[in-house]
């Protein structure tokens, strides 16, 4: 799992979670967009990944 190398210090109490596509698309989308929050597509420990708009 790439999220895996990116649970390290601040982030260290954190744990990957499976999330279904229709949920990610029904209830995470939205609520990210509606809380102004970007999403770091792979993020991996020597790259910061790409930044997206949850509803781009």
């Amino acid at each position: 799992m790439f999220v895996k190398e990116w649970i390290n210090e601040d982030w260290a109490h954190c744990r990957p979670h499976k999330i279904s596509l229709q949920d990610w698309q029904q209830k995470w989308l939205p609520g990210l967009a509606d809380d102004d929050l970007d999403i770091i597509v792979f993020p991996l420990q020597h790259d910061g990944g790409v930044v997206e708009s949850p509803l781009a």
